[in-house]
């Protein structure tokens, strides 16, 4: 007998690439937006690193969950961070900028259209997707490992995406 998925759980991958996408195409128009003199992401990346480029941004999955309900329809909630990260001299601007660069980010995300969201995906037999950014953590600044006496910091928006079978 071929195998047979029971439910499927493709959603992930492709929103993560969506919401790349996403923020790459809007970001410098939020920063102007919020009347920021800063830079677009020099690196952006579907993992987190420690040798990057700054300002850095990474888009990956955190955590998936599936709960079948009463019909037996699969309900799939996907928890996707953002991680933005920056390198700076001044800690106190470090931390300011960081701010500027969540809140464009922030933008962005509850700006996306559906089809942005699901681009490249069949969402035939689901129901529309909801998604919402659920929180902003922000690190300590923290001393960079390089000779010229930085400082890195990052913050991380945590963003839900959930979609049941119709």
């Amino acid at each position: 007998m071929p195998f047979a998925a029971r439910f499927d759980t493709r959603f992930i991958g492709p929103v993560v690439d969506n919401l790349l996408a996403v923020i790459e195409r809007d970001m410098a128009g939020a920063l102007g937006e919020l009347g920021a003199d800063l830079p677009d992401f020099v690196d952006r990346q579907k993992s987190r690193r420690w040798d990057a480029q700054y300002p850095f941004l990474a888009v990956f999955g955190s955590r998936s969950r599936f709960e079948t309900g009463p019909e037996g329809l699969v309900n799939q909630t996907h928890e996707i961070l953002i991680e933005i990260a920056l390198l700076g001299s001044v800690a106190y601007e470090l931390t300011t900028d960081l701010h500027t660069y969540v809140a464009a980010v922030d933008r962005v995300v509850r700006s996306a259209s559906d089809a942005d969201m699901t681009a490249g995906l069949s969402t035939d037999g689901f129901s529309q997707p909801v998604w919402d950014i659920v929180g902003h953590d922000y690190d300590l600044v923290r001393t960079a490992r390089n000779k010229n006496q930085q400082y890195v910091q990052a913050a991380t928006l945590a963003v839900v995406y959930t979609v049941a079978e119709d």
